[in-house]
């Protein structure tokens, strides 16, 4: 944790963001104070389920994947992120899960590219499969560089949403027992970060419930695929996205087919 005791990240890091918009949940302001850090999107943020598309839009499944792409660029331009900046793996919304295998590896040639020092994830917590997906396939992509004799980044985790007594939690870690490094923004990055949020209009319903207040960061903990993150049902259950053991079946299967084991650190 040391490496965000500024407040930002060093030189040459990315965050992994599992749609265009989670990245701002939960790292706008870390990223903000990073000026050459670089994103990945894991998906294009367009399911093919059209029921899960903003309401007003009217259009394709491409467009809407193009209208998603906009808006993220529109935000982290706020931020002073280049276009160039802006990597996709080009997942489907809602399917990353059944894609592991194939978006570890190509994360793997974009970290073998790109040589970040740092990568920042989300969380396992059953909130959503594809922020699940992308904590499998950042921590995979990771060891896979390690067992390849290549420097692997450091990896840290962001805030993201999941169940608890029945309710929604939003800008929190699941478990807090790690030490967590939390960024106190400025009044002024307060709203340079609302100003991000609102540049995803579309997703301004799903958007709602995030507070603004501070960012909170972890060196990322171990994590058990084959096990649920939590007892009782999770939220992407109670939103009908995946069911847990599915999710997990899923990554298990692809774990093994990367030959790593069940449990990333």
């Amino acid at each position: 944790m040391e490496l965000l005791r500024r407040g930002a990240l060093p030189p040459s890091s990315l965050v992994l963001a599992a749609h265009p918009d989670d990245e701002v949940v939960g790292a706008a302001v870390l990223i903000a104070r990073s000026p050459d850090c670089a994103i990945v999107h894991l998906t294009d943020g367009a399911p093919r389920d059209s029921r899960f598309w903003a309401r007003s839009f009217r259009g394709d499944r491409g467009e809407y994947a193009q209208l998603r792409r906009a808006e993220a660029e529109e935000a982290l331009a706020l931020a002073g992120v280049a276009r160039s900046r802006i990597h996709s793996l080009s997942g489907v919304d809602q399917e990353a899960a059944r894609e592991i295998p194939r978006l570890a590896r190509q994360l793997t040639s974009t970290l073998r590219r790109l040589r970040p020092s740092v990568l920042v994830l989300q969380s396992y917590e059953g909130g959503h499969p594809d922020h699940d997906a992308a904590c499998v396939i950042g921590r995979a992509a990771a060891l896979l560089l390690r067992r390849a004799g290549e420097q692997e980044p450091v990896l840290l985790e962001m805030t993201g949403y999941h169940a608890r007594n029945g309710g929604l939690v939003v800008g929190e870690f699941l478990d807090p027992g790690n030490e967590v490094l939390r960024i106190e923004p400025s009044a002024a990055e307060l709203a340079l970060k609302q100003r991000m949020l609102d540049a995803h209009r579309s997703q301004a319903e799903t958007l709602a419930p995030f507070r603004l207040g501070p960012e909170l960061f972890r060196a990322t903990p171990p994590a058990d695929f084959s096990r649920p993150p939590h007892a009782g049902e999770l939220y992407s259950e109670r939103m009908g996205w995946m069911r847990g053991e599915q999710f997990r079946s899923l990554a298990c299967a692809a774990l093994d087919e990367l030959g790593l084991p069940r449990t990333l650190g």
